[in-house]
């Protein structure tokens, strides 16, 4: 695993997982909006899919920083929280969007 992911916590970016990311954006009038969202892990970027021209999609391409939490099935009171960047976006058709960077964990 990347040394981005705490040792107590890369059990939450494995696929057999199955945990939900919730990601967090700063809506155009400054409220909060949270979706949850299956994401990806590919050892440095996590990965999430959306739609061109949906709401988080729109959000990103305006303010590209995100933070998300990764939530435990098994225990909803453990969860790895991760802030960073939009990293890379392929326009041409809906394919994942790559956020990296620092993360706190409980």
């Amino acid at each position: 695993m990347s040394t981005l992911i705490p040792d107590g916590f890369t059990d939450l970016v494995r696929p057999e997982k199955r945990a939900f990311a919730h990601l967090a954006l700063v809506m155009r009038d400054g409220t909060p909006q949270v979706t949850p969202v299956w994401f990806d892990y590919d050892g440095t970027h996590f990965i999430f899919n959306t739609a061109r021209g949906r709401v988080k999609d729109r959000i990103m391409h305006r303010h590209p920083a995100v933070a998300f939490a990764i939530t435990d099935p098994q225990n909803p009171y453990r969860y790895m929280q991760v802030r960073g960047g939009l990293r890379h976006h392929r326009p041409a058709k809906p394919l994942p969007l790559h956020a990296g960077a620092g993360q706190s964990g409980r």
